[in-house]
């Protein structure tokens, strides 16, 4: 007879398959230490100062006309440590600081701002709208408060720390703030560029890398999605050594997102092992400020610069201010700011493919939660009307033939 081959027990297939888990599982969860990271600190002093930082959002919108020049100083007055901002291109494709695609919300004009030139877009009052009560006053209407272009806050503020975030779907807009950031030496150590979109993000890393720049960046949606599934399975380090760069140096993200809470020690402790920073927007609450700088938090971007700044006093991060800057302050206060008697509330629209899928899910989640509740009462309710019928003709069947036996035993009894 022909040889046969020796067949393998299923016994000896689950031991091998269960060696294979076990290796497996030993090399993930033991890469960290086989393999200690070694992150090169980059030249971008903001990122890893020794302490957690405050980003001021659009300025410290909340205190000022977002994105403008009275904005950004006073933020660095109340005690933030970067200016926050977001670029556009103008129909003459310059950058200006601007966060809506339309001008319409914070200004008198109406229309997109990349249908305005520079000298158009300049005639709109970037105060106009800004109101400290609910719409009872505008203190910055007709003040001369102007859109302003990045080169004018550089010139303004050359030595400040700067986080300015793509908001052109574009790569063109990439092309032109590495321009801008090339046309004054030494500033790409005093920026961080971010952006939702992961296209116009991409190019402006790939240019810096080209030019031997390497200008620190954030996270895109689709890089902190990747993150979160490889963190989750604890293959982030395996990963990002094997397969793909890891290029951005920290993260910016939500506390929450749809059904994704990133406020997590895990989450955190998950970047700061693959050498990344976290900073978190837009945090306005005192408490909520307290909370994630307890978890290990390295950023707050906020519109409150000023009660971030107090809450980092009080715990020890920053040193007191001067006499001389709480009497400039004070004398400012009501005049060149205002603190505002209610709060904005930012809400995380997604963009990328990814992103929406996790926030839909919640969605998802909650249909498929009233449908299950739905089919559960379909079936209860007749189940439960038949019960009561049953045990309702039983009674009355019970009910009858009561009278009958006592009846009966009477007449026994006589």
């Amino acid at each position: 007879p022909p040889p046969t081959c020796p067949s393998i027990s299923i016994v000896m297939m689950r031991r091998v398959l269960l060696v294979v888990i076990f290796l497996g599982s030993c090399f993930l969860f033991g890469f960290d230490y086989l393999f200690p990271l070694r992150v090169p600190q980059p030249p971008h002093a903001f990122l890893h100062p020794g302490r957690p930082v405050i980003l001021s959002h659009r300025g410290s919108r909340s205190l000022n006309p977002e994105n403008t020049i009275l904005a950004f100083e006073n933020s660095l007055l109340l005690g933030a440590d970067v200016i926050e901002t977001d670029v556009r291109l103008t129909k003459d494709n310059v950058l200006v600081c601007f966060h809506d695609e339309n001008v319409a919300r914070t200004t008198n004009g109406s229309g997109i701002v990349r249908s305005f030139t520079l000298q158009e877009i300049k005639y709109f009052d970037a105060g106009y709208h800004f109101t400290p009560d609910n719409g009872t006053t505008f203190p910055f209407r007709g003040k001369d408060v102007r859109i302003s272009t990045l080169r004018e806050v550089y010139e303004k503020f050359p030595s400040s720390y700067i986080n300015i975030e793509i908001k052109d779907d574009d790569p063109y807009a990439a092309d032109k703030l590495y321009e801008e950031i090339e046309a004054h030496p030494g500033w790409e150590q005093y920026v961080v560029v971010v952006g939702q979109y992961c296209k116009s993000l991409g190019h402006f890393r790939s240019l810096s890398l080209s030019k031997g720049k390497n200008i620190a960046s954030a996270a895109c949606e689709n890089d902190v999605i990747t993150f979160l599934l490889h963190s989750f399975l604890r293959t982030s380090r395996v990963w990002y050594t094997f397969v793909q760069d890891f290029v951005p140096k920290a993260f910016q993200v939500p506390v929450r997102s749809g059904l994704l809470s990133l406020d997590s020690s895990f989450f955190v402790s998950c970047a700061h092992a693959m050498g990344k920073y976290i900073h978190y927007w837009v945090v306005n609450d005192p408490r909520e400020m307290r909370r994630l700088v307890e978890i290990g938090a390295d950023g707050l971007i906020t519109d409150r610069p000023d009660l971030a700044a107090q809450i980092f006093r009080d715990m020890g991060i920053k040193e007191q201010p001067s006499q001389e800057e709480k009497d400039r302050i004070k004398s400012l206060s009501g005049k060149s700011f205002f603190i505002p008697e209610f709060d904005v509330v930012e809400v995380h629209t997604c963009t990328s493919i990814g992103c929406v899928a996790v926030q839909s899910l919640e969605n998802s989640l909650l249909m498929a939660s009233v449908i299950v509740v739905g089919i559960i009462l379909c079936c209860y309710i007749p189940y439960y009307r038949s019960r009561s019928s049953s045990s309702s003709r039983s009674s009355s069947s019970s009910g009858m033939k009561g009278p009958s036996s006592s009846s009966s035993s009477s007449s026994s009894s006589t």
